[in-house]
């Protein structure tokens, strides 16, 4: 990040109405969409930095353990709430 500037793959990214959805809190008045925030980067440079490599393989190894660990999460969520269900009609 410090020579590359990645406004605009946010920017691309912002393209799914999905994930728009998901991480937009604020309106950009005057812009017909979220990738016009951002100026247009040549990413060429960035592909063949050596040390992108060693960047990107860490933010897909962190986003992988987080995915899982948050599915570990839902699954004793679900099982509190299965609990509680349970205990609630009991009382019925």
């Amino acid at each position: 990040m410090e020579h590359y500037q990645f406004g605009r793959i946010v920017g691309e990214m912002f393209r799914d109405e999905h994930i728009k959805n998901k991480v937009t809190f604020v309106v950009a008045e005057g812009y017909s969409s979220t990738i016009d925030l951002f100026t247009q980067v040549d990413f060429k440079p960035l592909l063949d930095h050596p040390d992108f490599e060693d960047y990107l393989a860490l933010m897909i190894n962190n986003s992988v353990y987080t995915n899982e660990q948050s599915e570990g999460v839902k699954v004793k969520i679900e099982n509190i709430i299965s609990l509680i269900k349970k205990e609630l009609k009991k009382k019925e």
